[in-house]
């Protein structure tokens, strides 16, 4: 992290090369980045900021704003490879299951290229197909509840609908 006026300094290092992916963070930048993108979609930089902030869940009995706010604040962002169950379905269609049966919010992945070349694809369309090795990227409570995603077997698990009992199983199929 650097100040602004601190960039055009990285130019008398040798090794520096911007065409390679080299590249500096400014917390200047960043914070009025994150202002920015609060104009366009109120509420990103707080859902952000909660994200990448580790706090523990406090029980509070009371039916408040307050109980789904911290409930709230208490996920993180986890990754997990995805079952072989979801390959060849679009991204909308497995969302739409993890949360539905995993009750897992799915929200990118990393998608590999016919070169190799990865990227990280958040909420992609229709367009985009689910591949064998990919990688999700969650918002749950621990870590243990996106192992889920990776268990998942629409032959052993399709008619369970208590996501906690979604374990691995001895199938052979796992498809």
């Amino acid at each position: 992290m650097l100040q602004y006026h601190n960039k055009a300094h990285l130019l008398n290092i040798p090794s520096w090369n911007w065409k390679e992916g080299d590249d500096a963070i400014c917390l200047a930048e960043l914070k009025l980045g994150f202002i920015a993108q609060s104009c366009l979609a109120p509420g990103l930089s707080t859902m952000l900021a909660n994200l990448f902030s580790m706090r523990s869940f406090i029980k509070i009995e009371e039916d408040t704003w307050q109980k789904y706010y911290l409930e709230g604040v208490a996920n993180e962002m986890y990754t997990e490879y995805l079952s072989s169950a979801f390959v060849g379905l679009s991204f909308p269609a497995v969302c739409e299951l993890v949360f539905a049966k995993l009750k897992l919010l799915m929200i990118a992945i990393e998608y590999k290229s016919e070169k190799r070349e990865s990227s990280i694809l958040i909420n992609p369309g229709n367009h985009v197909k689910i591949q064998e090795g990919t990688l999700g990227f969650f918002i749950a409570s621990d870590a243990k509840e996106v192992k889920r995603a990776y268990f998942y077997c629409k032959a052993c698990h399709d008619d369970i609908t208590d996501p906690k009992r979604i374990k691995k199983c001895g199938c052979k199929r796992r498809k």
